[in-house]
């Protein structure tokens, strides 16, 4: 699968590329999202780009657990001896990739955070991936604080549009035969990551011939009925909500202003317009009566939030959501 630049990752590309460019600064980038969303794709592009300018480069791909136990002094890569440091290559290789990390346990972050200062201080490059920053927060409050010094950038689960675009590339015969109603219908049973997008398409290619008529959506729909996923309803939504952010339904939809009750508030409206059907007005009322001016106040927020809490939940939710 060809990589796609859409405004959900765009940023993202910008930050590699600008690490890969091989100044004095930046030496280290964080580049975390949820599962799905391209990090893999990012942190091999970047070391794709490095070997290409310097063949001769050491470059050295690690996942969490592998840090772990080389960390403990228990792994030896296939054909190596044991070296005199337990970090060894890890601290000699010119390229670092650290995948995962949100995996590291606590009692390990304190040897990260000796191992981010040696490679910093002889100009040794590091990209560290992890799901949300949120999921950090159990490491070293000296390793949190290294991995923050560098360059850090996110990659968001991809939108309704993004997807859709990034359906017609992946299978343009999906635009030549199938009507616009059934490529969102598609774009939404695909969920925000690039496996089920990928997944849609493999089946739209299989299954519809290059030429023919236009399907109307009734019959698009039917020829790829099995993609659907079932979907949580509005009640559920709002259930998970209230449990994930431990308030009752009544106050959720109530009228108390205490900052952290708003934000759950924002985050069910927000989660009610991504993973259903209804209005802006049908929203607002099922939150208590409020009105649509409300409700979008409330999305243009979320959209531009970076509030831990509000992040975290919305990626979590918005996994369960979609199953």
């Amino acid at each position: 699968m060809s990589w796609q630049t859409l405004p959900e990752n765009r940023l993202a590309l910008r930050a590699v590329e600008l690490l890969a460019a091989g100044g004095k600064t930046p030496l280290q980038m964080l580049l975390w999202g949820p599962p799905g969303t391209g990090k893999t794709r990012l942190a091999t592009r970047w070391l794709k780009r490095l070997r290409e300018k310097k063949p001769e480069a050491r470059l050295l791909r690690v996942s969490s657990q592998e840090l772990s136990l080389r960390l403990r002094g228990v792994f030896v890569p296939p054909g190596q001896q044991a070296p005199k440091s337990k970090l060894g290559s890890l601290r000699l290789a010119d390229a670092l990739v650290l995948e995962d990390l949100h995996r590291l346990t606590a009692k390990r972050s304190v040897a990260l955070g000796r191992l981010l200062d040696h490679r910093l201080a002889r100009g040794r490059a590091t990209l560290i991936t992890s799901r949300e920053p949120i999921a950090l927060l159990s490491l070293d409050e000296g390793a949190r604080g290294r991995l923050a010094s560098g360059l850090v950038a996110a990659i968001k689960p991809l939108g309704l549009p993004s997807r859709m675009k990034a359906l017609n590339k992946l299978a343009p015969v999906g635009h030549k035969r199938l009507t616009d109603t059934t490529l969102e219908w598609l774009a939404r049973q695909s969920g925000s990551s690039w496996r089920g997008l990928g997944a849609v398409a493999k089946a739209m290619k299989a299954r519809l011939a290059a030429e023919g008529p236009v399907l109307e959506h009734p019959a698009g729909k039917r020829l790829l009925a099995d993609l659907e996923k079932p979907r949580l309803r509005a009640p559920d939504l709002i259930r998970l909500t209230a449990k994930h952010f431990g308030v009752t339904e009544t106050a959720l939809k109530g009228k108390g202003r205490q900052p952290s009750l708003v934000l759950a508030r924002q985050v069910t409206m927000t989660l009610l317009r991504r993973h259903t059907e209804l209005s802006l007005e049908k929203i607002g009322g099922m939150m208590g009566g409020r009105d649509s001016a409300t409700v979008r106040h409330s999305l243009a927020k979320m959209d531009k939030t970076t509030h831990p809490m509000a992040v975290n939940a919305l990626l979590e939710l918005s996994r369960r959501a979609e199953g």
